[in-house]
């Protein structure tokens, strides 16, 4: 089956907003809201909220309204991309609900990760479009004072330019600080760290479809008709680090992914920088890694900079992607747009 692209991003297009996953509590957070739209405002892009993003309940609003709003999205003619508020839970409540025709034969760019990671990967294996995992509307277009340059430029890249065949390389800094929304977010900037790079381990040069994303939302999805074909492909995963370092969440859904198959089909893992790691954590996750790359004989990158850090790549799932163990390097080979 041919894989479908949707047609790149221009400025002057609109943007279409979504939250399928928990709903977002405008009386919360209004200033963050409001410095969030109107950066994409600025950047050159209309906006059309869906008509559920915002519920005082949250999680609470049925998976048929957070459903409608994508697919409605997908139908509006105006709409040219969607974007997810932020993430949250239960996405995975709407996966049966999503018209996957509708979506196949209209296809659009459509964006998220954490929780959305389930929307993505599942339209991915259902309708055969690129989706990207990429920034959300609050966390990464509500940056203060403004959303970081790589994060941008790396937005741009994946969904405006059709010609994409790219190296990607690091920022040279990152930042995992939390700044409570509408209380201490638009005071300062948030404390950046020296950014070491990304880090290699195991053998090889392999070329694969790019899937994947948030560790536990993937483990949700194996053994469900949603998750997309893993036969050779480079597996994207991420997670956050619970602030006591406790790595045995990790290592279960590493186990269950293991005791699935999931390591027998794949050809490499991009693993994201994790929020909360202190070194010593780091330490022992990258030795969990390096023995995963010996067992099955294939390269494993950790640190990479799409996870719940910033800023962050835009990567578009279901293209080719080469990691090259020798030169230490990954390269996206195709673009996730057409003209």
């Amino acid at each position: 089956m041919t894989l479908k692209k949707a047609k790149k991003l221009m400025y002057g297009d609109t943007i279409g907003i979504v939250s399928p996953s928990d709903s977002v509590n405008p009386k919360l957070f209004p200033k963050r809201i409001s410095r969030a739209i109107q950066t994409i405002t600025k950047m050159g892009f209309k906006i059309k909220l869906g008509k559920y993003i915002y519920d005082n309940n949250s999680a609470l609003i049925s998976p048929e309204k957070r459903a409608s709003d994508i697919n409605d999205m997908f139908e509006d003619k105006e709409v040219k991309a969607i974007l997810t508020t932020w993430g949250g839970l239960c996405a995975n409540q709407i996966l049966p609900l999503l018209d996957y025709n509708l979506i196949k034969s209209k296809p659009k760019i459509i964006m998220g990760y954490s929780d959305t990671t389930a929307i993505i990967n599942t339209i991915l294996s259902k309708s055969n479009l690129v989706t990207f995992h990429g920034p959300a509307l609050l966390k990464e277009f509500g940056e203060f004072p403004q959303p970081f340059e790589y994060t941008i430029n790396s937005f741009e890249q994946a969904v405006m330019n059709e010609t994409l065949s790219i190296q990607l390389n690091p920022p040279t800094q990152w930042t995992d600080e939390w700044l409570e929304w509408d209380k201490n977010d638009y005071t300062r900037s948030r404390k950046l760290n020296k950014n070491n790079g990304w880090h290699f381990f195991g053998d090889g040069n392999p070329v694969g479809k790019l899937v994947g994303g948030n560790l536990p939302t993937i483990t949700a999805l194996t053994g469900t008709e949603y998750l997309p074909e893993l036969n050779g492909a480079i597996l994207i995963l991420e997670d956050i680090i619970p602030k006591n370092q406790d790595l045995r969440y990790i290592f279960r859904e590493l186990s269950h992914l293991e005791q699935v198959g999931v390591f027998e089909e794949i050809k490499g893992i991009l693993f994201g920088k994790n929020s909360n790691c202190l070194p010593v954590t780091e330490k022992i996750l990258n030795k969990k890694f390096v023995s995963i790359a010996k067992k099955y004989n294939f390269p494993i990158v950790t640190a990479v900079d799409f996870g719940h850090t910033d800023p962050k790549l835009t990567l578009p799932l279901g293209i080719k992607v080469k990691i090259d163990s020798n030169e230490k390097k990954i390269s996206l080979l195709e673009s996730g747009v057409s003209p």
